[in-house]
């Protein structure tokens, strides 16, 4: 549909600006270590703990209650920006496994600033419908030491 279609863009173009400012590290870069979410958006609420590979790539899984059914299994794929901003812009997918084994997708785009964020994104379910989300949410962990 249109909508996906404008979110995939978007997505798109967060990449590209997260790409092409790689490499400037700043006060708000990430280490190597454990980090952690707790989010609260339009769906429900989730929390999810990993591993923060490099000032970019957070991979991690967790549990979440998207409103319509019981908990859910969590997998989360986040990629931060590193900028030499307060701002950092991300973008992450999170996938959920409900108890009927449904499979949704939840990808969003947003800003990191400190330890707090906020995003918008598009949640899809198995059957093809989906609508928009926003949240906003805490992380810890992952930062570096002063």
């Amino acid at each position: 549909t249109i909508m996906k279609a404008k979110i995939i863009v978007a997505m798109l173009l967060l990449l590209s600006l997260a790409t092409n400012v790689m490499g400037q590290e700043s006060k708000n870069s990430l280490r190597r270590g454990y980090r952690g979410f707790v989010e609260v958006d339009i769906p429900g609420i989730s929390t999810t703990h990993g591993y923060q590979f490099n000032p970019n790539i957070f991979v991690g899984v967790g549990a979440s209650w998207i409103g319509h059914s019981d908990w859910a299994a969590l997998a989360k794929f986040r990629y931060d920006a590193t900028i030499k901003d307060k701002f950092t812009p991300f973008i992450d997918v999170n996938t959920y496994i409900e108890k009927d084994y449904e499979f949704n997708i939840h990808p969003s785009v947003g800003y990191r600033f400190k330890h707090f964020n906020v995003k918008v994104g598009y949640l899809m379910n198995g059957e093809g419908d989906g609508g928009l989300t926003f949240g906003i949410g805490f992380d810890f962990g992952g930062r570096k030491k002063k």
